[in-house]
């Protein structure tokens, strides 16, 4: 079985679900865990199930024909364990986005964070206030000067994934730091707030 997801761009995420599948009783359910890179566009998400006789590699053929279902995706980092948390002495430390349509993300925000290890459950919260800030001003001082356009021309063509990848930098955000966002700072060089 394989779960295809595509968001609302119709860009493939990739394989949400891959499983070699021989239930008992001819029936199975699953309910697939699926990461979402910080570049996936929210709205409007499609995923495509098909079920084969074997895998597709080894000349598997599909059982029916493949079933979609629509889906929204309403953030894609809110969640502090997609970051790769470091841990130590017992206690995790997370990173998160803000979505980008929350630009210019000033407001107050509701943080929940759960934990599940060997039976132990721990769950804590906290909300906290963001003051008005400019998508372009990397160094958060209150000025687009050349210090931010350095920021965004510097990692130029970097795309999600690669070493020097900033997500804070890709202002569209689709995945990759290209001319939108260096015109996007750029445009408004000079300006202060």
């Amino acid at each position: 079985m394989s779960i295809n997801i595509y968001d609302i761009d119709f860009t493939p995420m990739g394989i949400a679900w891959e499983q070699q599948v021989i239930p008992p009783n001819g029936q199975t359910t699953f309910m697939p865990a699926i990461y979402l890179d910080e570049w996936v566009s929210t709205g409007s998400a499609l995923a495509c199930a098909n079920v084969y006789t074997d895998w597709p590699k080894n000349n598997g053929y599909s059982y029916c024909p493949e079933k979609t279902a629509n889906f929204t995706i309403t953030t894609t980092t809110a969640v502090a364990y997609l970051n790769e948390p470091v841990q130590t002495d017992g206690y995790c430390e997370g990173t998160f986005r803000v979505p980008p349509e929350e630009a210019p993300y000033s407001g107050t925000y509701f943080v929940a964070v759960g934990a599940w290890s060997v039976g132990w459950k721990a769950w804590q919260n906290t909300t906290f206030t963001v003051e008005y800030q400019v998508p372009a001003d990397f160094d958060h001082n209150h000025e687009i000067e050349i210090y931010d356009v350095i920021k965004v021309t510097g990692i130029y063509g970097a795309k999600s994934g690669d070493p020097d990848w900033n997500p804070e930098i890709d202002l569209k955000p689709d995945g990759a730091i290209g001319i939108y966002d260096v015109v996007r700072v750029t445009g408004i060089y000079g300006t202060t707030y």
